[in-house]
């Protein structure tokens, strides 16, 4: 495993699952903005139990729900579990991304 990925798996066992998504999405955003984007993204929390994420890309507005506990699940199950998620989510909506390390390492490439 690559140092990235051991620092990863340490935020994963370590860190709530509100930080654990806000790290998830930073990592989102810096690679939507490699990728010739201009996202803005919006959390919001329903009582810590349910997360609305809402993606601004460009002129289209994206919107993916999740519930705490799922995230916890999946944090929990790989590092980047929820990366694969969004970002499956994403590109079925038809953003595009620029492979890298950090997309191969998120669909197991």
């Amino acid at each position: 495993m690559n140092a990235n990925g051991m620092a990863r798996g340490l935020m994963a066992k370590n860190l709530e699952k509100e930080k654990f998504l806000a790290h998830v999405l930073d990592c989102v955003t810096r690679k939507l903005i490699e990728s010739d984007y201009n996202p803005e993204v919006i959390t919001s929390w329903n009582n810590d139990e349910d997360c609305l994420i809402v993606f601004h890309v460009n002129n289209a507005i994206f919107s993916i729900k999740l519930k705490g506990t799922t995230i916890s699940m999946l944090r929990d199950r790989n590092p980047y579990s929820l990366d694969q998620i969004i970002w499956k989510q994403l590109t079925e909506r038809g953003i595009k991304i620029k492979e890298d390390n950090y997309i191969d390492t998120v669909f197991n490439k």
